[in-house]
């Protein structure tokens, strides 16, 4: 068993979909949160690919000790900007800069995210190290993924013992086939449920003002600190 598990914005549904695809394994529900271990539990007996952005991977690992944690973290600018161009996150007839404050200035996104970063950082390792297989839970940042997919796809792969095909998962989940997805929920439910948004990584140096640079520099410094510690070189890794 094998859980992936990420707060929202951070690539994660693009890193389920290509995992489902690699191994032939159907996907989880999309709607809602998952508040109770035993859902995950649940949805791989019935061969689904567990997703939580509820459960925090030490949990995890202490109440799945068999199972493989997978954590997923993006530059928390980067997903303050993902989030302020969510409709239900802040107004979207207002400038991005207003829209990003308002994240900014809400408790439910900014409260938490210094405990968040050390949570999906530091407690296992960086899937490019080469003994993360040995450990219970390793995580990667969408920067990683958004660089080299297919390579981060091995690496997955190997990490929770599994045979897949790395390369038609990512062939086959484009980005184009994720908006097609998006447009096809909302014609037919005129709701965006399956809301998906190119990520571009640096994307905060295009709309942070300097005060909101300052503003966030704890987080960013502490984000900063934890990648450069743990990142190993994926093609060093992929020749060992």
């Amino acid at each position: 068993m094998f859980i992936l598990a990420s707060e929202m914005r951070v690539g994660s549904r693009w890193l389920h979909r290509v995992l489902s695809e690699a191994i032939d394994m159907k996907l989880s529900p999309e709607l809602g949160t998952m508040l109770h271990a035993e859902s995950l539990f649940w949805y791989w007996k019935e061969g689904r690919i567990p997703k939580t952005h509820s459960i925090a991977p030490s949990n995890l690992v202490r109440r799945f000790p068999d199972a493989k944690v997978i954590g997923m973290v993006r530059n928390p600018r980067d997903r303050y900007v993902s989030l302020a161009f969510r409709s239900d996150k802040a107004p979207q007839d207002i400038p991005v800069q207003d829209r990003i404050q308002i994240i900014l200035d809400s408790p439910e996104h900014r409260k938490s995210t210094i405990l968040i970063l050390k949570e999906y950082m530091s407690v296992g390792l960086h899937i490019t190290q080469p003994t993360c297989h040995k450990h219970p839970y390793c995580w990667l940042d969408y920067a990683d993924f958004h660089k080299d997919p297919i390579l981060i796809t091995h690496l997955l792969l190997d990490f929770i013992d599994m045979d897949g095909d790395a390369e038609r998962g990512v062939e086959r989940w484009t980005f184009d086939r994720m908006i097609d997805l998006q447009n096809k929920a909302i014609n037919e439910f005129n709701e965006d449920m399956f809301f998906c948004r190119r990520g571009i990584v640096g994307e905060w140096k295009e709309h942070f003002t300097q005060e909101q640079i300052k503003e966030t520099a704890d987080e960013q410094a502490l984000y900063e600190k934890l990648y450069s510690e743990a990142i190993f070189d994926p093609q060093a890794r992929k020749q060992t």
